[in-house]
């Protein structure tokens, strides 16, 4: 489970990076969102509650959240 913790937060920085200096596509970013939300499911449902020492697998389903609804990937 260390490396999937690992795997999140590397792939949240290239998301919340790339969303920021604007380089990735509404696909990409889609596409990468899911498979972090995935990841995230599959920690919550093997009981793992913390990422690293400071940070809980909640705080960055919602950090994805933020993300999802900032770009504006939700139906109105």
């Amino acid at each position: 489970m260390v490396s999937l913790c690992k795997k999140v937060e590397k792939d949240f920085q290239i998301l919340k990076s790339g969303v920021k200096k604007d380089t990735l596509t509404i696909n990409e970013i889609d596409k990468m969102s899911f498979e972090l939300l995935g990841v995230l499911g599959t920690l919550t449902q093997n009981n793992v509650v913390k990422i690293n020492e400071k940070e809980t697998v909640n705080t960055y389903k919602e950090r994805v959240w933020m993300v999802i609804e900032n770009v504006g990937l939700l139906a109105d």
